[in-house]
């Protein structure tokens, strides 16, 4: 079984009323991911992968806070995700130091920073538009859940 069929199976086993219990899926998830070796290796690379990234951020606050001479004259971060060869998958997820990057690099940082930003935006332009289409519905219930509104907005729009 994969792991995303398993994780499925575990946040679906453990949801009620909309919220998933985290705790209750990951010991329902590691059991089963320890005893697939492959399976197992491929979480800890991951987990491994986030640690590192986290570690670099935190020395890099704190070396920044300790001497200001280390911040960067534009405010930038230390070190960036950036993106390996298409056919080096290992590299697919290197930190590199801001100060090594390329110009390529740099404008590849710009662009997929620019495409984050862009879908944020957008969802933010849902959420907000849902909430105003809605809003009527929810000054009546407000203790209503977002899927109660939603079933009540299009039963309305059924009705019209």
């Amino acid at each position: 079984m994969s792991l995303n069929k398993i994780i499925t199976e575990a946040t679906e086993a453990h949801e009620v009323d909309g919220v998933i219990n985290r705790q209750a899926a990951i010991n329902t998830v590691v059991p089963q991911v320890l005893a697939d070796q492959e399976m197992t290796e491929l979480c800890v690379r991951s987990h491994v992968s986030k640690a590192i990234a986290s570690n670099v951020r935190s020395r890099s606050r704190a070396s920044a806070h300790a001497d200001p001479r280390e911040m960067s004259f534009f405010g930038l971060d230390d070190r960036h995700v950036i993106d390996g060869e298409e056919n080096d998958a290992k590299r697919a997820s290197d930190l590199k130091r801001t100060e090594a990057l390329t110009r390529i690099e740099f404008a590849g940082l710009i662009r997929r920073r620019q495409e984050s930003v862009n879908a944020d935006l957008a969802y933010l332009a849902k959420l907000r538009n849902a909430e105003r289409v809605t809003r009527d519905i929810w000054d009546r219930h407000p203790d209503w859940r977002w899927g109660e509104v939603e079933r009540a907005h299009a039963l309305r729009q059924r009705a019209a």
